[in-house]
């Protein structure tokens, strides 16, 4: 049997479920949503749940957003000033500094979100091996181990890369007879071929 209760925002009487009693306080969205106007930050403090986090997250999957709706998404942050606008020393010398000492020592090793157990390859071994390879040629040029074509890039992820291959397959042997150069690309199709 419905009870009756008096809005709190217009005072008008609604109708509600007995289970609502203590709960309801509005007879509508719209005067719940005049009751927050004013309020910053009513949200402030306030957690959902990993299950309620992920039941809002799967009733967005999948849906499109019309392109007047993404035009008044787009216009909604214009005019806005950038959260550090007219505060001084946010991002000084001695902010930076201050911030590193702070952090010194901090996700290192370890104690870093990232860490894989030190298997991490050192920037300065990759540049000892690239050196060896340098030396292993009369004219200084590091070739390919499978096309024999010279290597010309020594970082990124290009097709003619540099990467470090590992003879024996052990990728922990640094040994530098077991490591010799390849391009990015004969890499991969050696390594693509073994596994057929």
């Amino acid at each position: 049997m419905p009870i009756t209760l008096k809005c709190q925002q217009c005072n008008k009487e609604f109708r509600v479920t007995p289970n609502r009693k203590d709960t309801a306080k509005y007879c509508s969205r719209r005067c719940h949503a005049e009751s927050l106007r004013g309020q910053s930050g009513y949200w402030l403090g306030k957690h959902r749940s990993d299950e309620t986090r992920e039941k809002i997250r799967n009733a967005h999957l999948g849906k499109k957003l019309s392109e007047e709706h993404k035009r008044k998404i787009g216009l909604a942050g214009k005019g806005r000033l950038p959260w550090n606008t007219g505060k001084v020393g946010v991002f000084t010398e001695e902010s930076n500094r201050k911030r590193s000492e702070a952090l010194k020592g901090r996700f290192m090793g370890p104690d870093n979100p990232r860490w894989k157990g030190g298997m991490h390859v050192s920037r300065r071994r990759n540049l000892e091996l690239i050196e060896i390879f340098r030396t292993r040629n009369s004219d200084g040029v590091i070739r390919c181990h499978f096309c024999n074509k010279e290597i010309t890039k020594l970082r990124g992820l290009s097709r003619d890369a540099l990467v470090i291959h590992s003879l024996d397959k052990n990728h922990e042997n640094w040994d530098a007879s077991n490591k010799v150069p390849a391009h990015l690309a004969c890499h991969t199709s050696f390594h693509t071929r073994d596994r057929v």
